[in-house]
């Protein structure tokens, strides 16, 4: 089972992530928002495409949920962090991340 401490440890672990405060929640970001995580450590909310959030609320409904209303419908996706095992956390982590992060582009300046 995993808690806050160890969501914040992977998430910064992520290139480019970077933590703030938005709202009621701790937010997760590589420019925009994938993940945010409410005060008392219970629920994560993920930044995951449609299909990805399908596959999810099918394999573990009793983990993972769609966030109410229109948020939902775009894939952001509610966890139940204390059912959530570390190497499940990583991936699905992983996988919002990937959906923001955007390595630098090529420097165009020749020398």
């Amino acid at each position: 089972m995993v808690d806050k401490d160890d969501l914040r440890s992977l998430a910064m672990s992520l290139e480019g992530t970077q933590e703030a405060p938005h709202h009621a929640r701790t937010a997760y970001k590589t420019g925009r928002i994938y993940a945010t995580v409410d005060g008392a450590g219970e629920t994560l909310n993920l930044a995951l495409s449609p299909d990805e959030q399908a596959m999810k609320v099918e394999m573990a409904p009793e983990i993972f949920s769609p966030v109410a209303g229109k948020w939902g419908q775009t894939g952001w996706t509610q966890v139940r962090l204390a059912l959530l095992e570390r190497d499940e956390l990583e991936q699905v982590l992983r996988m919002a991340w990937s959906h923001t992060h955007r390595p630098p582009a090529p420097s165009s300046r020749r020398r």
